[in-house]
């Protein structure tokens, strides 16, 4: 006779931890009991009563006489749970993790007003308790015809039993989407028991006879031979070693040996030592090495494929076709720190590990994926590194020296000096945001990967910067950025390659600032001045391409003409007024006003507005007279007063006018007619 063994057999993980559950209850000096059976098999309830943990089926009596209770591992319904709860009983809930997530699913449908349909065994213990968090309202089914019966549901919700056979599910789903749609699919099924199936066909396909361990009451262990029936001619199941039916054995050549999830290692152990004992071909040691080989090989830093069993917080739970299940710690599944796992992994996924360690001390096997990965992913950055080729990263971390992220998993740091060519205050607007980067520095043995996305600008910028150079002219008219105002000037931005606009090309007229004139992120356009290609400066002029004030000026300011201005500033001999931007005009202090005046600020004020009278205006020299008294009404001049009369001093008569007499020449002598002109007519008057 030769054995065969199944790939995967035995205790599925909700069984496993059920198991260990109870027997950490065992000596705890409190009463302790199950609720029903703890798992399909007679032969662990009964080393569960010899160790003090007792199988109660009435409610009621636990909560009379029991200070602690485990839940079955088929779970309980809603309400039944709730009486543990309220009573104050210590409750240990041993409820396998994928039926609790069937209970989570009803219950959520439920409460939205979806009917539930549940495919099942209507009579099994978890299909109870499942109809129990969906207050007993879902339709159990368990057969194809049964849909026929159902009634018209609003976008149905179906769940299955754990242990279904997996065939007969997606028989019934099928006729499921032909009657209702939409319909809401949750593939609850275990992946341990698909597995345990899927094994079981395989085995049945290659042997005589094939054997099934488990409990009677068993679901999966039923459908396991069931499963098995279909493959194999021959099937016999049996609970203990005491039933192995050695005379119909004996007929066949190859056995298959197989167990249910509730079928413990020491079950199967024994009913391989019995066929031993009783004159096999294969000695005992020799059994046990086929049922290893027919195992997975499983060895420190093997390579090993999985499904997952479970996800909780503490890490992943690992079927491997191995003995025992296999598990990942949370910080062997990722090099991310806060990674949320029940988002990352799902029950049923296929996974790929190396193992660390064959038993952690309980038993397990412990697995790693960041390990696998890390290899594989220091190669793929260093390809990166040698192609000087650039990766995009997403932010995970900020902190005051800079960014982290990660490259193929592994961590890698950004120093705040790296990030660009500015200096950037404010770290924290790239959380989370997707960044293009390069690696600088890169050392596995420290764990070390520095990156730079300011190379990835240097390069930008420069291919920017020499296209524009090769481009540049004088006098080329270009539109920039504002990037930045000192007191001397403005630094423009051109794509690159930055330009400063002195503060005397700024405007036509005289300004304290820049900041006067120009204001950071303006849109500006420039003309060039100059510029030096190796010393990388650029002159430009901002008002060179304004129209310079005293063009046309005798048109804008016609003599005669009255105009608004502005006081600009003082002298001794008068007041400059601004008239527009870039052009004043004098006042000189004699046409300020109409009375004398010893200062100009005694009668004007800095930026007072005035009216003044355009007096001449010479564009050549830039130079306009103005007037503010011509503006004004000219005064009029006081009357001169009347001298009083003076009565004291009588008034002197005036003596009479002597007649006068007419000279027509001056005459000396009797009639003779001599003029003075004769007489001096030879006077030398140059002499």
């Amino acid at each position: 006779m030769k054995i065969k063994f199944a790939t995967t057999y035995g205790f599925c993980f909700g069984v496993k931890r059920s198991m260990e559950l109870a027997d950490a209850e065992t000596g705890a000096g409190k009463s302790v009991c199950t609720y029903g059976p703890l798992i399909h098999n007679e032969q662990v309830i009964k080393d569960l009563q010899s160790k003090g943990i007792e199988r109660i089926e009435s409610l009621n009596e636990i909560l009379d006489s029991y200070e602690r209770v485990i839940i079955r591992s088929h779970g309980i319904s809603h309400a039944e749970y709730q009486q543990f709860i309220d009573s104050g009983l210590d409750v240990i809930d041993a409820t396998c993790p994928f039926v609790k997530k069937i209970h989570q699913h009803v219950q959520t449908c439920h409460k939205q007003g979806q009917p539930v349909i549940i495919i099942g065994d209507a009579q099994h213990k978890e299909v109870i308790g499942i109809n129990g968090w969906c207050e007993n309202q879902g339709f159990i089914i368990d057969q194809e015809e049964q849909i026929d019966e159902l009634p018209d549901l609003d976008h149905p919700c179906v769940v299955a039993q754990t242990t279904f056979s997996l065939t007969r599910f997606n028989s019934i789903l099928k006729k499921l989407k032909s009657r209702f749609d939409p319909l809401q699919i949750h593939r609850t099924i275990c992946a341990a028991t698909e597995k345990r199936q899927n094994a079981c066909i395989e085995l049945a396909k290659t042997v005589d006879a094939l054997l099934v361990i488990g409990g009677k009451n068993s679901s999966n262990t039923k459908k396991l031979v069931e499963i098995g029936g279909l493959y194999c001619p021959v099937v016999f199941h049996i609970e203990t070693a005491q039933e192995i039916p050695f005379q119909d054995l004996s007929k066949y050549h190859t056995i298959g040996i197989t167990a249910g999830a509730s079928t413990p290692d020491w079950i199967t152990k024994e009913v391989l030592k019995t066929l031993n004992q009783q004159g096999n071909e294969q000695t005992m040691q020799e059994m046990m090495e086929e049922m290893e080989k027919e195992m997975q090989k499983i060895y420190t830093r093997a390579i090993v494929t999985g499904s997952i069993l479970s996800v909780s917080e503490e890490g992943v739970l690992v079927n491997i076709g191995y003995k025992s299940d296999a598990l990942i710690p949370k910080n062997e599944l990722s090099f991310k720190k806060d990674v949320l796992l029940a988002e990352q992994f799902n029950v049923g996924d296929e996974i790929e590990a190396v193992v660390v360690n064959m038993n952690d001390g309980e038993g397990n096997v412990v697995l790693s994926t960041r390990r696998l990965a890390q290899k594989a992913a220091w190669k793929k950055v260093k390809e990166f590194q040698d192609a000087d080729q650039s990766v995009m990263v997403t932010i995970d971390e900020v902190n005051k020296g800079g960014l982290v992220a990660y490259i193929e998993g592994l961590r890698a740091y950004m120093p705040a000096s790296q990030l660009s060519v500015s200096y950037v205050k404010d770290l924290a607007q790239y959380l989370n945001q997707e960044i293009e980067a390069k690696i600088i520095e890169l050392n596995p043995r420290k764990n070390r990967i520095i990156l730079s996305h300011k190379v990835i600008e240097e390069v930008i910028m420069k291919a920017k910067a020499d296209a524009f150079w090769a481009t540049l002219e004088k006098e080329q008219k270009i539109v920039g950025k504002v990037k930045k105002i000192m007191p001397f000037g403005v630094f423009v931005e051109l794509g690159g390659v930055d330009g400063l606009i002195h503060i005397s090309d700024l405007s036509w007229g005289k300004i304290k600032h820049p900041k006067e004139v120009l204001t950071v992120g303006d849109d500006v356009e420039t003309i060039v001045l100059d510029f030096n290609r190796e010393t990388n400066r650029i002159s430009l002029g901002y008002k060179q391409l304004i129209p310079h004030p005293w063009d046309n000026i005798e048109e804008k300011y016609v003599v005669g003409q009255v105009y608004e201005g502005k006081v600009a500033r003082f002298t001794d001999f008068g007041a400059f007024i601004e008239l527009t931007q870039g052009v004043d005009g004098l006042v000189h202090i004699s046409q300020i006003a109409y009375e004398r005046i010893n200062k100009v600020s005694d009668v004007l004020e800095i930026a007072q507005m005035v009216n003044v009278k355009v007096l001449s205006v010479d564009s050549e020299n830039h130079r306009i007279s103005l007037s503010i008294k011509e503006t004004l009404e000219k005064p009029e001049r006081p009357e001169r007063p009347e001298r009083p009369a003076q009565d004291s001093k009588p008034k002197r008569k005036r003596a009479p006018k002597r007649k006068e007499e007419k000279f027509e020449s001056y005459t000396s002598g009797d009639d003779s007619e001599i003029t003075i002109g004769d007489l001096f007519k030879d006077l030398d008057l140059d002499n």
